[in-house]
């Protein structure tokens, strides 16, 4: 029953804050458009799912045992990377009455691809948290 109660916890936490994918998409939406967005919220999908798929074969218990050098390394990159997509989109240059369809977009950043999304889950803070806390397959 502990575990149980672990478990509700962490989901609710989980799925009731924002994360980095959040952020990316919040970020891309707002300097490419929805449309052009939608490749990065599939990539993030199927990444994520991949990630959960993995966790449940017992990868996260190989990750925890090549050392805490390894899982800290992870955490240091979501860190990163989530402060450097924030920077982005607090600096995001903003003009009044500009709307989107008013001009030129702009070209989607590599990390907004299909796969970039899908590999951004690997530094994923809360991802990372779910794949090294499910270390043992069921």
């Amino acid at each position: 029953m502990p575990e149980l109660a672990g478990f509700a916890v962490f989901a609710l936490t989980a799925s009731a804050t924002p994360g980095p994918n959040n952020v990316l998409l919040t970020a891309l939406g707002a300097s490419v458009g929805m449309r052009r967005g939608l490749p990065a919220l599939f990539g993030i999908a199927f990444g994520f799912a991949v990630m959960i798929f993995l966790a449940s074969m017992g990868i996260g218990r190989f990750i925890v045992e090549a050392g805490p050098g390894v899982t800290a390394a992870m955490r240091l990159t979501g860190v990163a990377i989530l402060s450097w997509l924030a920077w982005q989109v607090a600096t995001a240059h903003v003009e009044e009455g500009d709307a989107l369809e008013d001009r030129e977009l702009p070209k989607v950043p590599r990390f907004g691809s299909f796969l970039g999304a899908a590999v951004f889950q690997w530094v994923n803070p809360k991802g990372i948290i779910y794949l090294t806390e499910n270390r043992h397959p069921r």
